[in-house]
């Protein structure tokens, strides 16, 4: 949506209700442009809200993983991980894919130091202990 993308999100978040409110759909990429530009706290279920409308596989990978940043970006750790583990589901054992993904969230623990350095440790445990993913280098680099 060309509001969210020009830093009006609340403009375009009322756009969106409308346009559901009057039964008609949004297209996958105006969605995922809320997803992007959607960054304050608290936001989580309303980006739950849109990435459940995503029914493309192609938009929902990206909105997901975007959704994921948001959630480490904000320290949420068990919902970034139950996000990571439906990406898992959806790449179909697809390892460049996750492994690109991952590489891609960690980057960004990487970005918020010093804090982001037991999220990282935390988040790296649940997905081998619980995913059985053994995460590249890079993500590994990023921790350190």
């Amino acid at each position: 949506m060309a509001l969210a993308s020009n830093g009006r999100i609340s403009g375009a978040l009322e756009v969106y209700d409308k346009v559901r409110e009057s039964g008609s759909t949004v297209g996958p990429k105006a969605l995922v442009s809320l997803v992007e530009h959607m960054e304050s706290a608290g936001q989580l279920p309303r980006l739950l809200q849109i990435l459940d409308e995503l029914t493309d596989t192609f938009y929902w990978i990206d909105g997901c993983s975007r959704v994921i940043v948001y959630c480490v970006r904000h320290k949420d750790l068990r919902s970034a991980f139950d996000l990571l583990k439906k990406l898992k589901d959806a790449f179909n054992d697809d390892e460049l894919a996750g492994e690109l993904l991952f590489d891609k969230v960690f980057s960004q623990i990487a970005e918020m130091e010093p804090s982001g350095l037991q999220l990282g440790l935390d988040l790296l445990q649940m997905i081998k202990k619980e995913l059985k993913i053994r995460p590249s280098r890079k993500c590994l680099n990023c921790l350190c």
